[in-house]
């Protein structure tokens, strides 16, 4: 359960964030590039005995976390990320 920012001198800024519950963890990573945000959602834990992942990665031009600068118990992202996400199932 964590929020990290990470940037050095002219390298590109990063942000995670991943939240823990029920033995399932659902984490958005984004990295800055050129033209916008690198972005990956991804889940992964144990279901039913079983231990399950998925992963989607997408770019956009605004970062869904931006302006996050303390860890909260969910993750919020922008509407036109969120359409993805939901198709996902996380």
């Amino acid at each position: 359960m964590k929020l990290t920012e990470n940037y050095s001198g002219n390298e590109y800024k990063s942000w995670r964030k991943s939240i823990e519950k029920d033995e399932m963890t659902k984490e958005v990573s984004v990295k800055e590039c050129e033209n916008g945000y690198y972005i990956c959602i991804s889940k992964h834990g144990e279901v039913d005995g079983k231990y399950v992942s998925g992963e989607k990665r997408y770019i956009s031009t605004k970062n869904p976390l931006e302006g996050e600068k303390e860890y909260n118990e969910e993750i919020t992202l922008k509407d036109e990320i969120m359409e993805s996400i939901k198709a996902m199932g996380l």
